[in-house]
């Protein structure tokens, strides 16, 4: 878990088609959580220092994909905590206890895609961030470019 990743601004950490292999703590820097539909960018959150990202999906098993994006606004640093090491930490705990985090992982990623949908605004989660039209078009740029 001692590994630092490094990304430059306006980089991709994952795509929505990006199969999940860590859930990853914000070292330095500003991640933007997204969803694109109805050809609109649909801010999840705005992850910075100490923040995570993935925790509503990193618990529901292999083979999952990420369905959002994650783009840097800034030089970005963050530390990974690959699957196979949350596995091996829940791995001697009881089944019903397994169960239930899958359980609440799931409803915790219906419930961020029923707020994007209906762009319920949480200050804590997007930290006061706004999309502005400009950076809207550029994010889809950057999209089409990836």
């Amino acid at each position: 878990m001692d590994q630092v990743i490094r990304f430059e601004k306006d980089q991709f950490i994952y795509l929505p088609t990006s199969r999940v292999e860590a859930l990853y703590i914000v070292k330095s820097g500003k991640v933007l959580v997204f969803k694109e539909a109805n050809k609109r960018i649909i801010p999840q959150k705005l992850a910075v220092h100490k923040h995570f990202l993935g925790e509503e999906i990193v618990f529901l098993g292999p083979d999952r994909q990420w369905g959002s994006y994650a783009l840097t606004f800034e030089p970005t640093e963050l530390i990974p905590i690959k699957n196979e090491d949350l596995s091996d930490f829940f791995g001697e705990a009881p089944k019903w206890l397994k169960d239930l985090i899958e359980l609440l992982g799931n409803r915790l990623a219906k419930t961020v895609d029923v707020i994007s949908e209906h762009k319920i605004k949480d200050p804590e989660i997007c930290d006061g961030y706004e999309l502005t039209d400009e950076e809207e078009i550029r994010i889809k740029k950057l999209i089409k470019d990836a």
